[in-house]
């Protein structure tokens, strides 16, 4: 466990208040792009498969968009903190944001018209954007000297946005060229990669500092993490390995079943932590973390049987949906929940204003409304999927939206009474 730094020795583990909370407050803006995305007059039946379009718009709203804008806000500012350094560059900070934003809105903007040149271009720019991060967690992790599972997370994860960095641009250059044998098998990868790999390795090992210290209890212990992630990182290594060989896919459904083992030890672990809880605070936070694991569990293992081909290929679309918005938005909607509070708190404190307790800054009635729209749409999304119902789609799109802009207000709420906003 870890704690914030609250006296006057601490500053130079924190970041001005302007950077993490102007990633915090994009990742809210692409959540409520994304569910609008999936409200687009005339959608078809949603399909992550089917080339450029808005269903893909979508998913990359809030794949980079919410997912890569809380990591990078997020990173930047915990691991000084877990680690013990002084924050990096805190001018690089502010630039990436004007480097990466754009990019990305104008990468999703160009997917759902169905413009691969411009697509292209944009991804491009995104993709050198988090070559950027990228060269800035490095100096950060190689910086620790704590936390050492975390960072080892960190640098495998750092190794899986490579291979995202690489495979994007050939995928949007498939688009526009059509020049891959088996575009499928790169698309699955990156996928993979990308979620598995990058968001949820940073999700797994982030989750050993956050959960403990928001609900106040005692997480799994280093020797146990690392051993978990060599398990996850094996996993997800050989799997995107597989799939860009072409390997038979029940290779790859194998590996992705072996997976279930660290994946539902690191569940099992993080639930008892939460069982031994000594805080009350955040039911909601509560909430959407059970269903995140939930979610990672039954994306693992409908993985396993979509490659050993048990169920129909059709499915692919409902893993991408408990991957995506099911385990990795869920669980960041969860941290983000606490941290907005819990950070604006002790920005407050050491201007001089007076100290907040959490429940002070949270207004419960906007975490709720985050909770139930968030969890609502992806319950509602799954349903669609699996009953072909178009309907059951355009409701999850509103419950979605109801609660990205909960998180929205959430945020204003929150700044405001802190004063970090006026």
């Amino acid at each position: 466990m870890f704690a914030f730094p609250t006296d006057n020795a601490g500053r130079t583990r924190l970041l001005p208040a302007s950077i993490p909370f102007r990633y915090f407050v994009a990742a809210a803006g692409f959540d409520l792009a994304g569910w609008l995305l999936l409200l687009w007059p005339g959608l078809a039946p949603v399909s992550f498969s089917g080339g450029l379009g808005p269903t893909l718009a979508a998913l990359h709203a809030m794949t980079l968009g919410v997912l890569t804008m809380t990591v990078v806000g997020a990173s930047m500012q915990l691991l000084p903190v877990a680690t013990v350094q002084s924050v990096r560059a805190p001018r690089l900070g502010r630039a990436l944001w004007w480097l990466m934003v754009p990019s990305v809105a104008v990468l999703v903007a160009a997917m759902a018209v169905r413009a691969a040149a411009v697509a292209l271009w944009a991804g491009v720019v995104a993709a050198t954007a988090l070559a950027v991060y990228a060269g800035l967690l490095a100096a950060l992790l190689a910086g620790a000297r704590r936390q050492r599972a975390m960072t080892w997370h960190g640098w495998i994860a750092l190794g899986c946005l490579a291979g995202v960095a690489i495979t994007g641009p050939l995928l949007l250059v498939q688009q526009h060229n059509g020049w891959l044998d088996d575009p499928r098998s790169v698309a699955l990868a990156h996928l993979v990669l990308a979620g598995y790999g990058f968001a949820g390795l940073l999700a797994t090992g982030f989750s050993y500092l956050l959960v403990p210290m928001f609900v106040v209890s005692k997480g799994p212990v280093e020797q146990v993490q690392r051993r978990l992630l060599a398990g996850l990182g094996t996993v997800v290594v050989a799997a995107s390995v597989l799939l860009l060989a072409d390997a038979p896919r029940i290779w790859v459904g194998v590996v992705a079943a072996l997976g279930l083992i660290p994946a539902g030890v690191h569940v099992g672990l993080l639930l008892r932590a939460l069982a031994r809880r000594r805080s009350s605070e955040g039911p909601w936070t509560r909430m959407l973390m059970r269903a995140a694991w939930a979610g990672l569990l039954a994306s693992v293992g409908l993985a396993a049987a979509l490659a050993a081909g048990l169920v129909a290929p059709a499915s692919g679309s409902v893993l991408v949906t408990l991957l995506v918005p099911g385990w990795l938005i869920s669980f960041v909607l969860a941290m983000l929940l606490r941290i907005v509070p819990f950070l604006a708190s002790v920005h407050a404190k050491l201007a001089g204003g007076p100290v907040f307790t959490v429940g002070d800054l949270a207004p419960a009635p906007l975490a709720w409304l985050v909770a139930l729209g968030h969890l609502s749409a992806v319950m509602a999304l799954l349903t669609g999927l699996l009953a072909g119902q178009s309907w059951l789609i355009r409701v999850a799109a509103v419950a979605g939206v109801a609660g990205a802009l909960g998180l929205l207000g959430f945020q204003a709420v929150v700044l405001a009474r802190t004063r970090l906003i006026r």
